[in-house]
């Protein structure tokens, strides 16, 4: 595990959509719209996010490659309770063959230390309803369900459902 750098950007932009289309791509019925959100997870987007103050991207780096990724907003509070000094993981994706690596939870030690020392109050994300394994493992990590809300943009409607999740920071 490492701090992402935009030398890294050019291999996040394909490993990012790959991986997200292997957990995700179920989710979209028009092809257009998912073509549009996989450019989210490009090397441009990527080359915007990581110089940012507020945003932190790791890498999990299996055999010298960029396996998977977690980023954080610093700057982001849950869009439910709308609590003060909280940061956000918009993103954490993994290549399908790196499961039982725990290279999640290790990118999410990371983040949550760096949380810390920022001294942010909580983590929060949001994960799809139809991802019962994310969100088993969301709770494992100490997440607790806030509120859900809706994922627009293409998706396919019955599928739209998100929860929102949020954990404390101990120490804060």
């Amino acid at each position: 595990m490492r701090r992402a750098t935009l030398d890294d950007a050019p291999e996040l932009g394909f490993v990012a959509p790959v991986a997200y289309a292997e957990a995700y791509g179920y989710l979209w019925q028009r092809p257009q719209a998912y073509l549009n959100h996989l450019q989210t997870f490009g090397e441009h987007s990527f080359r915007k996010v990581l110089p940012s103050a507020h945003m932190r991207v790791w890498v999990a780096v299996v055999d010298d490659r960029i396996a998977g990724f977690l980023s954080m907003n610093l700057a982001s509070t849950d869009p439910i309770r709308h609590a003060p000094n909280g940061a956000g993981l918009p993103r954490i994706y993994l290549l399908s063959q790196t499961r039982g690596m725990k290279l999640g939870r290790k990118l999410f030690d990371r983040a949550l230390r760096s949380a810390e020392t920022a001294g942010k109050a909580y983590l929060w994300l949001d994960v799809m309803t139809s991802a019962d394994w994310a969100f088993k493992t969301y709770l494992d990590w100490g997440f607790l369900e806030v509120g859900r809300r809706f994922f627009g943009g293409g998706v396919r409607p019955e599928l739209a459902e998100m929860i929102v999740m949020a954990r404390p920071i101990k120490g804060t």
